[in-house]
């Protein structure tokens, strides 16, 4: 039996040592390992082969050196697996840092929006109070369907998105208009909820999008900061809420860890900048995938939906189970919620519960080729405008059509976007 410690290398009594291991029995290398304190038979690995001996196994450690070995592969394949991840990390990581820092450096620069209205804000003579909520999501900007692929039933791109956005907060002011003749509506909520832009996620976007996502960023942000500027001429205070989506996200696989890493995000902080000097616009964008605010004494819950598990169409079962367990999540913080405000599914819905109604949003898109293709749908262009009561709490509302933009030319925001961004003037809505 060699000495109670292990022997110098090169040493007489190394060489003895490594003799001994070749000879000796399993059971006198796993008593030999345990004086030196290695962990049963490795002791070969961990000490003769990292000094560079080379020496045969024994037959009896063959299967132990068989599992060894294949734990050692599988260990250097996962190493390069998270290697390449960390790799696609780090640059996504350093884009979003060049872009965001980009933001900040362009911000003060760029002049804020200026609307001049002839129109003053109407007071109702009407009794109470309420807020409207409109439900703005899934534009997918940047993505294109072609009417000759899908028989003339979808037709989508950023021209079109353009005319049906400014159609939307066009007829959002006719109708709040109409509703002040019996009530107060001096606050608007704006839920946007995800999907803003088409992101690079699957293969076949990455091939038809109109341009890459940073610059989709800012020319929707453009587009849509013209329309909180045309409306918050006519509201006492407007509130902007946006939470994330999963088309923008930055990877094909989902995430949950910084969900907010995504687009959309990107695109949100570029709205806040262009309505900056819109002094009753107020913008919430939390790193969240879901958000708490009040329409006048109702609690609601705003998040996109991409964590509810769906297949062929509307999961009903799904969201009711996902609503139940973020209102029991919740409790335990001291939150509530009354109504939940949902996106991601492209239908327009609601399901009516005894605590609260869901609400679910159309999309700006409508149709494409996936919903033809997979699904045999094709849902009609819309997005809801919502009423809460400051009494009787949600009293509805619906949604409202988009489809009559496309054929009208005089319909759209100015849509420019200069080599040097801090070119960019929004003038006068004409």
């Amino acid at each position: 039996m060699p000495n109670s410690k292990l022997p110098p290398e090169g040493s007489k009594e190394w060489e003895e040592e490594v003799k001994w291991y070749v000879q000796a029995t399993r059971e006198e290398v796993a008593e030999r390992a345990t004086a030196l304190g290695y962990a049963d038979v490795s002791y070969y690995d961990r000490v003769f082969r990292r000094r560079g001996v080379k020496v045969d196994t024994p037959f009896a450690d063959i299967p132990k050196r068989i599992e060894v070995d294949v734990e050692e592969s599988s260990l250097k394949r996962e190493a390069k697996y998270y290697k390449k991840l960390y790799q696609e990390a780090v640059t996504q990581i350093g884009l979003q840092t060049v872009v965001a820092k980009a933001i900040k450096d362009i911000a003060v620069s760029i002049p804020p929006i200026r609307v001049v209205t002839n129109e003053p804000l109407q007071v109702s003579k009407g009794r109470g109070s309420e807020t409207a909520v409109l439900q703005l999501s899934d534009l997918h900007a940047g993505e294109v369907v072609e009417g000759e692929a899908t028989l003339g039933l979808a037709q989508y791109d950023f021209g079109l998105m353009n005319r049906r956005l400014d159609l939307l907060f066009r007829k959002v002011l006719d109708l709040v208009t109409l509703r002040r003749s019996a009530l107060n509506i001096n606050s608007l909520i704006i839920a946007q909820q995800g999907d803003m832009v088409s992101g690079d996620i699957h293969d076949e976007l990455v091939r038809t999008n109109v341009e890459n996502m940073m610059t989709l960023c800012v020319r929707t942000a453009y587009v849509v900061s013209q329309g909180i500027a045309y409306l918050a001429p006519h509201f006492n205070k407007i509130e902007v809420v946006c939470v994330v989506g999963n088309h923008p996200r930055l990877y094909s696989k989902p995430y949950f860890k910084e969900k907010y890493v995504n687009w959309d995000y990107m695109m949100y902080q570029w709205e806040a900048v262009f309505c900056r000097d819109l002094k009753n616009v107020k913008f919430i964008i939390p790193k969240s995938p879901f958000y708490l605010t009040n329409a006048e004494k109702t609690r609601l819950l705003i998040m996109h939906g991409d964590s509810i598990k769906s297949w062929m169409g509307i999961p009903w079962y799904g969201i009711e189970r996902t609503v139940y367990r973020l209102r029991d999540m919740l409790q335990g913080k001291g939150e509530r919620f009354d109504s939940v405000l949902l996106a991601h599914f492209h239908n327009r819905a609601e399901l009516d519960k005894v605590t609260g109604p869901i609400v679910i949003n159309g999309s700006v898109k409508g149709g494409d080729e996936f919903s033809i293709g997979s699904l045999q749908t094709v849902n009609q262009p819309s997005q809801n405008l919502l009423y809460y009561h400051d009494k009787h709490g949600y009293l509805g509302g619906g949604p409202i059509y988009l489809k009559d933009a496309d054929h009208n030319p005089k319909l759209g925001f100015k849509d420019f976007l200069p080599d040097i961004w801090s070119s960019l003037r929004l003038g006068e809505r004409e």
